[in-house]
This record gives C-alpha cells, structure tokens and sequence, in this order.
C-alpha cells in the first residue's frame, strides 16, 4: 500500500510539474499583454478604455488606480506635483463640481516606445467644455498617468 501510495504520489507531482510548466508558457504570454495596477488587470488597449470610461463617469477612484506614484496634476490653472492620494482627491473634487456627461479621445499615441498621450474632450453637465491632456509612462511594466490636465477649453467661448 506505501508503494502505490509513493507512485501515485510522484505521478500526481509529475503532473502537477508539467501543469505548472504549461501555466508559466501561459503567464508569460499573458503578461506580455497584460498587466496588474491596483486590483485591476490592465492591456495596453484597455488603459485607454478604462481611463475614457472613468471620465465619461467622474470616476476619480478608476483613474487614480493608473495614477504613478506622484503626479503632475493641473486643473483650471492650478498646477503642482501631487501625491497619488492627493491627486485623487483633488480630481474627485474637481468631478463633484462639474459632473461629467460625455468624455470623447481626440487624439492619442506614442511619443516613444514606453510613454503615450491622449487627449480629450471633457463636457460637463454645467455646460462646460474642457480639454483633457494625460500623459503616461510605461514604468516596471505597468502603464502609469504621471500627468494629468483638464484646462477649460480655449477653441470655444466659455
């Protein structure tokens, strides 16, 4: 009995060892495209999804999950290198006074191999237009705003 419970044993470990391989071949494909920031599992095409979702909404806690460490944040002028938390909460505020109604890309892309821009249209529900201009990098394989702007916007009369 000691004999066919070792084999089954080194059996089940044998398998067990050839799942594991398999599952690392996967990981690495995966991560090749894939990555985590905070609790959620970020593409390099879903950043953009995620992050024009969360204006479209006023969600601040969505956004600063891509926030990097500390972050050059403008709003209406207001300029200064903020910390994450900080910096959440100052777009919550800015979200609580003029709350969303539609957030539209204009234009995005690479500046190089590791950092993208996007910039947006911001329309408020007081009638507020205002241009969104983020900028990330791509640090430790994760894609990360480390600047952030929301100025009114100067191509229409406000």
């Amino acid at each position: 009995m000691k004999k066919i419970t070792f084999t089954f044993l080194v059996l089940l470990q044998a398998s067990f060892g050839f799942s594991q391989d398999a599952e690392i071949e996967l990981a690495k494909v995966e991560t090749a495209k894939t990555f985590r920031v905070g609790g959620v599992t970020q593409s390099l095409s879903n950043f953009e999804q995620n992050i024009t979702v969360a204006f479209k909404t006023g969600n601040a806690a969505k956004i600063a999950e891509y926030f990097a460490g500390n972050i050059d944040l403008s709003i209406n002028e207001k300029s200064s290198l903020y910390s994450k938390s900080q910096a959440h909460q100052i777009l919550k505020n800015f979200f609580i006074a003029d709350a969303p109604v539609s957030f539209t890309v204009m234009h995005q892309g690479n500046i190089d191999k590791n950092s993208f821009y996007l910039i947006g249209e911001l329309k408020t529900a007081q009638k507020k237009t205002y241009r969104v201009t983020i900028n990330s990098r791509q640090l430790k394989g994760l894609k990360l705003i480390t600047s952030l702007a929301i100025e009114k916007a100067s191509y229409l009369p406000q």
